[in-house]
């Protein structure tokens, strides 16, 4: 997809995965500076099943609506041929409806951080679950962002 055709194409994905007027503006407020920088954008949509397998919800008071929305995609200089994703519509919305969005840039990993490694994974560490954020800088330095058990913050940078 062209670049300068994102916020178009952001209306209508959107609209299908069930985001109202203001999440819709609020999406495209975020994402369509990041989107329109690149000549060409490859973009998919998470499904729910992938949503949930990778980031798990648990809530106190369950939503009789639950509207998840992970766009990933990559900047591109030049166009790439793929098959339009075919995306499930949305449920509709009653009664107390829980609406989460958000996205993975795939570029960052060779622009913004310069680096030769990134990555995002979550993996039990002495029987606790923590989530990683990696970055292996050119000069050999690592820094890992993760977050325990109870969402404290540690940064760890190593050589």
């Amino acid at each position: 997809m062209r670049g300068s055709d994102s916020a178009k194409f952001l209306e209508e994905k959107l609209e299908i995965l069930g985001l109202n007027y203001k999440e819709k503006e609020e999406f495209i407020v975020y994402w369509l500076p990041k989107l329109e920088s690149h000549n060409y954008n490859y973009i998919y949509f998470a499904t729910e099943e992938e949503i949930e397998k990778e980031m798990p919800l648990e809530f106190s008071v369950k939503p009789d609506t639950l509207i998840r929305i992970r766009m990933i995609f990559e900047g591109l200089d030049d166009f790439k041929e793929v098959k339009e994703q075919t995306l499930t519509p949305a449920p509709e919305r009653n009664g107390f409806t829980v609406v989460e969005w958000g996205g993975t840039d795939l570029t960052v990993r060779d622009n913004w951080y310069n680096t030769k490694c990134w990555g995002f994974n979550s993996r039990s560490y002495r029987g606790k679950l923590r989530f990683f954020l990696c970055f292996y800088r050119k000069n050999g330095i690592k820094i890992t962002l993760y977050f325990d058990e109870g969402f404290n913050r540690h940064l760890r940078i190593t050589k």
